[in-house]
């Protein structure tokens, strides 16, 4: 009797598992960006441009177990060239938990003066940019099953210069277990 007992609540623990404790990929999103600075200079000796944005990310963890994530970085493309990043501190997300955080996101102004769009692009009146953020991390149930999960958002924004704002900005995400 002894025997059946386990073996049915052994049964019970696999269906379980592999039914209300399988483990589902989290899901990162970018939920709205927000212009801090914004000054352009385009004097053709020393032209000039200070950007500053500030990200809410926020990271859903739809599991019925937590979700540890490690150190990541988002980083911001200007026509394809790197001109920042912003980093997502670790932490640890609760069962069905959402942390919702701001990134600042430090703009080497440098590299977007340097591109050859810059100029087009305010003539313009918009300066397109993308963002890639990627989170990684392990899933964690009941100490038995373990996975390792990656969410991808991936940003396009779109700054308006006339009104110094964030025109427009659309999200696509992914993630892989």
């Amino acid at each position: 009797i002894t025997l059946a007992v386990l073996v049915v609540i052994g049964i019970l623990l696999l269906i379980l598992a592999l039914t209300v404790f399988k483990p589902k990929s989290p899901v990162i999103s970018i939920d709205s960006v927000q212009l801090q600075s914004f000054n352009v200079s385009l004097n053709l000796l020393s032209p000039r441009l200070e950007l500053g944005l500030t990200m809410w990310v926020s990271v859903y963890n739809p599991n019925r177990a937590s979700f540890k994530y490690t150190n990541s970085t988002s980083v911001i493309t200007y026509h394809g060239d790197e001109v920042g990043n912003a980093r997502i501190p670790a932490g640890e997300i609760g069962a069905r938990g959402r942390e919702k955080f701001p990134t600042d996101v430090s703009i080497q102004a440098m590299q977007i003066v340097g591109n050859s769009n810059l100029l087009p692009d305010v003539a313009s009146g918009s300066i397109p940019i993308s963002t890639r953020t990627v989170v990684s991390g392990r899933v964690n149930v009941l100490n038995v099953i373990k996975r390792h999960a990656t969410s991808t958002s991936v940003c396009n924004v779109t700054i308006s210069v006339a009104s110094r704002n964030v025109q427009d900005f659309k999200c696509s995400h992914k993630t892989k277990l």
